[in-house]
């Protein structure tokens, strides 16, 4: 009779606390709901402790709340900018259940999927499918694939708003590791589209697919075409994700089309170019970087960076331009020209280094970094004379941390 009387007792306690807890719940969810009324954009929301407060709150209520917070997403009357805050919620809401994860999903690709929602609540619909179905998720590979394609269904209607398109195409990256050899197909379409937006965003989803792809077809295939779109785009903007990739990709078959525009400007800024050649490491291209070490005055990015790539390349014609460089210079680049002089071990470069050290108003790190990496002991006094003049002693801690190594004898290394 006791143990009855036991059981009845807990019943009760159990029931009463699930109420609490239910009750509880729906309080701090309208307490949400009332602070989505007082703003007016989402980006007013910020780092706003009373809204942080509330999130780690329904978080912590874990999967319990997650029925809850399914009912108000999906009611239209509420405020879409409260439904934007829950689908925030349905994310990060701890002890997710893969069926969990999929039920959500399937909400949130209705929602994605109804052009009569409002665009900045579908646009994040979207990125919750992609963070719940992405690299991360608890789900198997077939719901997750489902959801994948719900994504580029949006995504190949062209009627659609354009930033929402832009939105799956972006985040599909987060499928890139899973079904990039899946989908890149889809993106290599979407990369010839009319908008140069949705071109240049699915540009940059096909260079993480090629990145992390084992799949050595689909690599190739994808710098393919990075390579032959850089012969025709002439949009900048898609043309700066065509850059990306093949410095990303590391495609040598660009090298041709890099010296030509090295040359003439022809497929790509010579600034650019210049980089790019560096990198590779392309002897052929030092003729044409040394020549443009002379557009200082007119265009100090290629000057720049040409000097940066003749230090990679390591071709000793380089060092006489570049000393001159570092001589007459009037816009900064005699820095790229002093890291490129010590790169290339040019010992003859020290007097020249310290004459213009010395001649500089302001104390420069790369000239100091450079005169160390050359071995030259003799810049010693000067750098630490130099130190003593600047205003915030504080921001040079790293250049004087690099010159007691330097006075105990270690070797120093270009950083850069």
């Amino acid at each position: 009779m006791r143990r009855h009387g036991l059981l009845l007792m807990l019943l009760f306690f159990c029931q009463m606390y699930g109420e609490t807890s239910q009750r509880e719940m729906e309080r701090t969810l309208r307490r949400l709901e009332k602070f989505a009324g007082k703003i007016e954009k989402m980006s007013d929301v910020n780092w706003n402790p009373v809204y942080a407060g509330l999130c780690r709150k329904i978080n912590s209520y874990g999967r319990a709340v997650i029925p809850l917070l399914l009912r108000d997403v999906q009611d239209k009357s509420k405020d879409w900018k409260y439904r934007y805050m829950v689908i925030d919620r349905l994310i990060f809401v701890e002890g997710k259940t893969p069926d969990d994860q999929w039920l959500i999903c399937k909400v949130l690709l209705e929602i994605a999927e109804d052009r009569n929602e409002n665009v900045e609540l579908r646009k994040n619909s979207v990125d919750a499918l992609s963070r719940l179905a992405g690299a991360s998720s608890l789900m198997d590979d077939e719901r997750r694939r489902e959801v994948m394609k719900g994504l580029i269904k949006i995504a190949e209607d062209e009627g659609e708003a354009l930033w929402l398109r832009w939105e799956v195409l972006r985040d599909l990256a987060r499928f890139a590791k899973p079904f990039g050899d899946e989908m890149h197909e889809s993106l290599l379409r979407f990369a010839e589209d009319r908008h140069r937006d949705i071109r240049a965003i699915s540009i940059s989803t096909l260079v993480i697919i090629a990145r992390l792809t084992e799949n050595e077809t689909v690599r190739d295939k994808i710098k393919s075409f990075l390579v032959e779109e850089m012969q025709v785009e002439e949009d900048n903007l898609v043309k700066d994700q065509i850059i990306f990739g093949i410095k990303t990709l590391k495609i040598k078959e660009a090298i041709p089309y890099l010296l030509e525009s090295l040359k003439t400007g022809k497929y790509c800024h010579k600034a650019v170019a210049a980089e790019l050649l560096g990198m590779f490491k392309v002897k052929e291209a030092v003729p044409l970087l040394i020549e443009a070490l002379k557009e200082d005055n007119r265009d100090c990015m290629l000057s720049g960076n040409a000097a940066e790539a003749l230090g990679k390349i390591g071709d000793k014609r380089a060092i006489k331009p570049l000393i001159d460089l570092l001589r007459e210079s009037k816009t900064g680049t005699w820095a790229d020209a002093a890291i490129a002089l010590a790169r290339l071990n040019a010992v003859e470069a020290i007097g020249p280094m310290m004459e213009k050290f010395k001649a500089l108003k302001h104390f420069d790190e790369e000239i100091a970094m450079a005169l160390m990496a050359l071995n030259a002991r003799e810049a010693i006094p000067l750098i630490e004379e130099r130190l003593k003049e600047v205003s915030h002693p504080q921001a040079y801690r790293g250049i004087k941390e690099m010159l007691e190594k330097f006075k105990k004898g270690e070797k120093i290394e270009i950083r850069r």
